[in-house]
């Protein structure tokens, strides 16, 4: 298995872990070396991954190099495992840790090379990082930071989505050089921390993608919170959904109410004017779904709204809700249940996706309060002997806002037969030196890994897939890979049309930042970011679905797998 580096462990939540995409020239001699290093068969490893060096990608060259030295430190041959780790570093692999914890490298560690060669991997990437760093802006939180931080904050955030953002081909109209020098008078004059982090998250939500957005410093994000109800803009109409939270008080609104006005402004015009101008979104679906789903009740802990209620009978109401720490009803990632004529539903609802650890995840995403898992993928695994005696399969992933996308291929992977392709991936790609040739920028263009099926597993039944706005980053993953296998139906609404790895980096005042550095199609180049996977069978919850409880999605893939010709 191919080992990856630090720089990719960070961008899990949208790569495989099955590793470096290989050229198709190098990847069979790649699989071959693998191979043999598991049959442990070590000097024939290196040897296949020799031949592979010369075929390999720019970018995926000191990867191979890693690789082949712990095949040749496993063979014996010290020499040129240093040789080779020297090379990689000198190539970009410039994980220190991973290396000194490498147990393929242990035979290595008395030879006097070692300790000069961990110097060597600490020069290099201590190098890199006063680069390409942002240690010089990662200044503490302050009620109201310096106008030169504020500054420096602003250029940073133009220059890493001028350098390395993916999407601009979407936001044609947005002259990004224009747009930074018109917020360098907004940034000035702001007059505390918390009013810049505002106009940063304006100012980034201008390049319409998902996975770009600003967040705040811990000191804000921590004060802040939402409103319990949970809310959804259904055919033009702002309707209570239910509740966040299950001890909180609702005051007599029921699934299925409107909100007519918020804080006596119609409630449509109020967060299209308080919420959406914030929201970073990919499609106007996904864009709906961040501003009437999730942010639009997102304020600092004290914050009032009043809302003007309407009850589908037309009985008016009016409401005070103060936002309060609240303690948020747990989603299972999993959740598995049968349904008549043997049709087994899963409910897939995270795939590994970041989880907080505090209750303000929608405003902050800082490592420190973060952790993993891949329960779906266990899940799944504990229940295949039910779920592999199922007559149907139906999978809904209307509430998966994404993960890692090795938890569903995971799952994928048994309900194909075949090899299926992966995704077409678009990487940005400055080269300074083509622009004084005169020539164009152009994105590197490389085929994602194609997904084999479970070689031990395999549902041969009828599947279909329950989608909506919501589905989102490694879910649209699954989608993809899912249509291109041509496995079965998508039922429902569009997904939120946006995928990618995003660069993650620290700003001024505490805060962070991300912008989307890699552009995803499908494999024929088909695009569904910034339009969304559309469903092969539309069908979305009404008023009267939501009031009566009733989920007509569901009943519509239950309807499609029932029509079904034997």
């Amino acid at each position: 298995m191919l080992r990856i580096s630090s720089l990719a462990l960070l961008c899990l939540f949208a790569l495989p872990l099955s590793g470096q995409v290989a050229a198709p020239a190098s990847a069979d001699l790649i699989h071959q070396a693998e191979a043999a290093s598991q049959a442990k068969h070590f000097s024939e490893s290196a040897g296949l991954y020799m031949r592979a060096l010369p075929l390999v990608r720019d970018f995926e060259r000191a990867e191979v190099e890693y690789n082949l030295a712990r095949a040749q430190a496993l063979a014996g041959d010290r020499a040129s495992a240093f040789e080779t780790l020297s090379h990689a570093s000198e190539d970009g692999y410039i994980d220190r840790k991973g290396v000194e914890a490498e147990p393929d490298f242990v035979s290595l560690h008395a030879d006097p090379r070692w300790q000069p060669l961990l110097e060597q991997i600490t020069v290099i990437a201590a190098q890199q990082d006063g680069q390409w760093g942002d240690a010089t802006f990662a200044t503490p939180y302050a009620a109201n930071i310096s106008d030169v931080e504020k500054l420096a904050g602003l250029a940073e955030l133009w220059a890493q989505a001028k350098f390395g953002f993916s999407n601009f081909w979407h936001v044609p109209q947005l002259n990004w050089d224009q747009t930074y020098r018109d917020f360098i008078p907004k940034v000035l004059a702001t007059g505390s921390t918390n009013e810049y982090y505002r106009v940063l998250r304006s100012f980034y939500a201008l390049l319409e993608d998902g996975h770009t957005w600003v967040d705040y410093p811990e000191p804000m994000g921590s004060k802040m919170d939402r409103l319990p109800l949970e809310t959804r803009l259904v055919d033009g109409h702002l309707l209570v959904i239910g509740s966040r939270d299950p001890a909180a008080d609702l005051q007599g609104l029921h699934a299925g109410d409107e909100i007519v006005t918020i804080n006596s402004e119609p409630a449509i015009s109020w967060a299209e004017r308080n919420v959406a101008p914030f929201v970073n979104a990919s499609t106007t679906q996904g864009r709906n779904s961040h501003t009437y789903d999730y942010d639009l009740f997102s304020a600092p802990i004290g914050t009032a709204f009043t809302l003007g209620t309407q009850t589908p009978s037309g009985q008016q109401g009016t409401h005070r809700f103060e936002v309060t720490r609240s303690t948020p009803q747990d989603t299972p990632y999993f959740d598995l249940k049968f349904l008549p004529g043997n049709i087994a539903y899963v409910a897939l609802n995270s795939f590994d996706v970041f989880m907080p650890r505090s209750n303000n995840s929608l405003i902050t995403w800082n490592s420190a309060d973060v952790y993993r898992n891949d329960t779906a993928a266990k899940e799944w695994d504990n229940h295949w002997p039910e779920i592999s005696k199922a007559s149907a399969l139906i999978l809904d992933l209307r509430g998966n806002g994404g993960g890692n996308s090795a938890v569903g291929d995971h799952i994928l992977a048994t309900l194909i037969d075949k090899t299926t392709p992966g995704q077409l991936f678009h990487l940005t790609r400055w080269v300074a030196t083509y622009r004084a040739w005169g020539r164009a920028e152009t994105p590197l263009h490389f085929p994602d890994d194609a997904l084999d099926p479970d070689p031990a597993r395999h549902f041969s039944g009828p599947v279909v897939l329950l989608t909506s706005p919501r589905t989102f980053s490694a879910a649209e993953n699954f989608v993809a890979v899912f249509t291109q296998a041509h496995r079965g139906k998508i039922i429902g609404e569009a997904t939120g049309g946006s995928t990618g790895t995003a660069l993650r980096f620290k700003l001024p005042g505490g805060g962070a930042a991300r912008v989307c550095t890699k552009l995803n199609s499908f494999a024929d180049g088909r695009e569904f970011v910034g339009i969304g996977i559309q469903p092969d069978i539309p069908a979305h919850q009404t008023r009267a679905d939501i009031i009566s409880g009733r989920d007509s999605v569901l009943e519509t893939a239950i309807q499609s797998l029932s029509s079904r010709e034997p």
